[in-house]
């Protein structure tokens, strides 16, 4: 792979074979999401309606995502098992393809890091088998093409994204801020396209109409407990408030703090932090207002961790040790491994929502790394040359 000598190269692919290998038989004998739009699909296939009914818990993916999982419902008709399988080592080849474009802000370092704050997100996501490795590739690839200065491309991967499962979508809003409009025009122009292209197969009136129904369903979508959406039973900082004792009111300033707080970083310092901390920053955002969330989702939280963790401002004494604990804070959080710690009295919530607080924490450091100096990890492979040489971010060249 580009950017990779020998001997990364084969620890790479051998820790990816192992990793694949466990990957692959766990999902293969679970994977409920993947069955649910297995479901779905066939229902596609046949040209049978399919937004009628709610799932029984979250939302069906939308309908690009339905046509994207058909070749899979096809598989399936013969082997539910194989296509599972198949399923699972196309998520680790994303995640694979994920790592080796991460690693060009700061070489190897903020990507182990980075992983290891989101386990059990990501064993989640290959237990269910979702498609958050498959975003997360997206993801990366245009933040590497931002960097580039191919802001179109970088807007297509977004759109793709943003039509498989529709929250990455904050990202093109992220592009209006920054004035990125090449990106913003040919992600939403992607988006719209493959989403109604999708629902083709209806004719155009009957495909509008379906959207619509998708909207309408996912407005009233139920969680695991029964809980509507539309009342935060399953939206990330909804759930966080109410534990802590807030009602719709004060979560409602909290999303306001967030919001706010993110147009102004964007706004200001998108340029000279870098395209993996927007992109970063961004998606991290997306998934606390998405209206619903699932730990599995957090996967999604790798960019900003490497931005985090390769652009952490160069403190000293107290500051430094301060600001160290707060990362490694946040990490513990973000990784899941609270959730199986039976807090009590005033931190019984930390299991439930530690995720959720680790995320919170982890965009304030973010948002405050410009603000107090910090410099951010090179955008690498950029249009950067010196004497004809592109340096690379792991201090090389090419």
């Amino acid at each position: 792979m580009a950017g990779l000598n020998a001997r990364e190269l084969r620890w790479l692919t051998v820790l990816s074979v192992l990793y694949g290998a466990v990957v692959v038989a766990v999902g293969a004998h679970k994977g409920n999401d993947l069955v649910y739009e297995l479901h779905q699909s066939e229902r596609w296939l046949a040209g049978q309606p399919l937004y009628d009914e709610p799932p029984a818990q979250g939302m069906w993916w939308p309908p690009f995502s339905t046509a994207l999982v058909a070749p899979f419902a096809l598989l399936a008709r013969t082997s539910l098992t194989t296509a599972k399988a198949i399923w699972a080592a196309l998520g680790v080849v994303a995640l694979v393809t994920s790592v080796v474009l991460a690693r060009r802000w700061g070489g190897w370092r903020p990507v182990l890091l980075g992983l290891a704050a989101i386990a059990m997100p990501l064993q989640s996501n290959f237990e269910h088998l979702n498609i958050n490795t498959v975003l997360l590739a997206l993801a990366l690839g245009a933040a590497a093409d931002l960097a580039d200065g191919r802001d179109a491309r970088a807007g297509t991967w977004i759109g793709v994204a943003t039509a498989i499962k529709a929250f990455p979508g904050l990202v093109l809003v992220g592009f209006a801020l920054t004035g990125r409009w090449r990106a913003l025009a040919a992600g939403a122009a992607v988006a719209a396209g493959l989403t109604y292209v999708a629902m083709l197969p209806y004719g155009p009136v009957d495909a509008a109409e379906a959207l619509w129904n998708w909207l309408r369903l996912s407005a009233t979508a139920r969680s695991y407990a029964g809980a509507e959406v539309a009342a935060l039973g399953m939206q990330k900082i909804g759930r966080l408030t109410a534990a802590l004792g807030g009602g719709l009111a004060a979560a409602a300033v909290v999303h306001g703090v967030l919001l706010g707080a993110l147009a102004v970083s964007l706004r200001r310092y998108a340029r000279t932090q870098g395209s993996l901390w927007e992109v970063g920053l961004v998606l991290l955002s997306a998934l606390l207002i998405a209206p619903i969330g699932w730990l599995h989702s957090f996967t999604l939280a790798f960019p900003a961790w490497v931005a985090a963790i390769g652009g952490r401002p160069a403190l000293g004494g107290t500051a430094a040790r301060a600001w160290t604990t707060a990362l490694v804070g946040a990490g513990i959080l973000t990784s899941g491994m609270l959730a199986h710690i039976p807090f009590g009295g005033s931190l019984a919530f930390v299991p439930k929502h530690n995720d959720t607080v680790g995320s919170l924490l982890l965009v304030a450091l973010l948002v405050l790394t410009p603000f107090i100096g910090a410099a951010s990890p090179p955008d690498p492979l950029s249009a950067v040359r010196r004497g004809g040489t592109a340096i690379r971010g792991d201090g090389g060249s090419v």
